[in-house]
């Protein structure tokens, strides 16, 4: 996806009288020292990044929350009302058990809310639902700052200059997009930061063998505890990246070996106590929902139970809003009813049918990802409209295509392994929002926008320095004519 060693936008300065030659020398030369320190192991620029990206979310949603329902729901309801959510009742009463026989979604977005309500001990039920949720909107607030963070040291990467990296981050941070999916309270921002991370650190191994296998490993975790779409099979998918990437061996190992590890032990207690190796038991609902299946007076399957589970996160019927408890137990069943009705399907309907439904997925893929719900602090952007133009339908593929295609030109041709190792990762990302949901298409799309975004504002780049010195080329050369005349 990207070329090695790219240096997107680099202009040369423009060099005025001696003195002032020397002055900007010597400010670059201290700049370079000062943001090439490091705090904690981590550059002082990012930190620097992370902390201002996190104050310009913080500012926004504070102006904006005068709109915002109860002054913290910007999209109008609550985390308590996410199907894959667990009840603060049973998180705050029994936060290991309740995690363990979690499984309607991977851990760590309700992880996050166990940890969050401990440090509320009201009796006062709504008001401590009140008080996560707004908790809670910080947290993503935190996420969006690594991610602008993360978005800025990739550019510096590219050798984008220290300034426009930093107009560039900015321009990531006011995207409708961003701020959208900053004030939603599920976990769709904190997955495109670990999606990110991961194109980035397999970017890095790939150009010179920077990259850290470690670090991967990390963010391949961290994704398979937050969200459903990656599952084992994307271990698969990353370890052919590495192979396309020609790590060596010792390094494939390891990556294998802890990666495979844990996500296979999970999936054995996954198997063993929901008699799935998923992640999320809401494949059925998923599944029949991507083509449209029609399963109304469908009968739930039962199971035989290898064990009596009484964990209250299984047994409750409804949450403390009301809401309809889906990891209820008897969810299970109602979802293997789901599995057989969407294998009924996929047997009697037309491919051209299937294709059909599919296709009508991918046109919501390519919808404007902040208009996934309405939002008191997007809808009132003025630059949305713009944006949201812009970043969706057929531009967005005219963008990525013609990007990609100047990425893999300007790469030399034995490095095309390096082009489709950086795009087995996106393509998994695709292939399962397209094929494994509807209607939410567009917010998955999401989990890939930063890295899109890197891509397309560095070939941009490029393309405006290449025509900057063909420019000048140009010019010389009908200077030269003319004084030959």
């Amino acid at each position: 996806m990207f070329p090695q060693r790219a240096r997107c936008g680099r202009l040369r300065p423009v060099v005025g009288t001696d003195s002032s030659a020397r002055i900007i020398r010597a400010a670059k030369q201290w700049t370079g020292r000062w943001t090439r320190r490091r705090i904690a192991g981590l550059p002082i620029r990012s930190l620097i990044v992370f902390v201002l990206s996190f104050g310009v979310i913080e500012i926004f949603e504070a102006y904006f929350r005068q709109y915002a329902s109860r002054g913290v729901y910007f999209q109008g309801w609550s985390s308590e009302k996410i199907m894959q959510s667990v009840s603060l009742r049973e998180l705050r009463a029994a936060p290991l058990e309740s995690l363990w026989y979690l499984h309607v979604q991977p851990p760590v977005t309700n992880l996050i809310r166990a940890v969050i309500v401990a440090f509320h001990r009201e009796a006062d039920w709504i008001k401590v639902m009140l008080e996560v949720d707004r908790d809670l909107n910080h947290a993503w607030a935190l996420a969006g700052g690594a991610l602008a963070a993360l978005i800025d040291a990739w550019l510096r990467r590219l050798r984008v200059p220290g300034a426009l990296a930093a107009l560039l981050t900015l321009g990531w941070l006011l995207y409708p997009a961003n701020l959208a999916f900053a004030t939603l309270l599920d976990g769709t921002l904190l997955s495109s930061l670990l999606t990110t991370w991961i194109v980035y650190e397999t970017w890095k191994i790939g150009r010179a063998d920077v990259g850290s296998i470690g670090r991967l490993s990390a963010a391949v975790l961290l994704a398979f505890f937050t969200r459903s779409i990656y599952q084992w099979p994307f271990v698969l998918v990353m370890l052919a990246s590495l192979v396309l990437m020609r790590v060596s061996l010792r390094r494939l190992l390891v990556f294998g070996l802890v990666v495979g590890l844990t996500v296979g032990l999970y999936s054995i207690k996954q198997a063993y106590l929901f008699g799935t190796v998923s992640t999320s038991t809401f494949q059925g609902t998923n599944l029949t929902r991507s083509i449209g299946a029609d399963c109304k007076g469908m009968e739930p399957v039962a199971a035989v139970p290898r064990l009596r589970l009484t964990a209250p996160v299984l047994t409750e019927r409804r949450k403390l809003d009301g809401t309809e408890n889906f990891n209820h137990l008897d969810r299970l069943n109602i979802e293997r009813g789901l599995m057989a009705c969407f294998r009924n399907n996929l047997v009697h309907r037309s491919t051209a049918s299937l294709l059909s439904g599919y296709s009508q997925n991918f046109d919501v893929f390519l919808q404007p990802s902040s208009r996934y719900e309405r939002n008191a602090l997007v809808d009132r952007l003025p630059w949305r409209g713009p944006a949201d133009w812009i970043f969706s339908g057929w531009r967005l593929e005219l963008l990525v295509l013609c990007a990609c295609g100047l990425g893999i030109w300007q790469t030399r041709r034995h490095r095309a392994r390096f082009a489709l190792a950086m795009a087995l990762p996106v393509i998994y990302v695709l292939a399962v929002s397209v094929v494994g949901e509807s209607p939410d298409n567009m917010r998955f799309k999401f989990f890939l926008e930063p890295s899109l975004y890197v891509l397309v504002t560095c070939q941009v780049l490029r393309a405006l320095r290449s025509a900057i010195v063909a420019g000048k080329a140009l010019a010389i050369r009908g200077s030269q004519r003319q004084l030959a005349m």
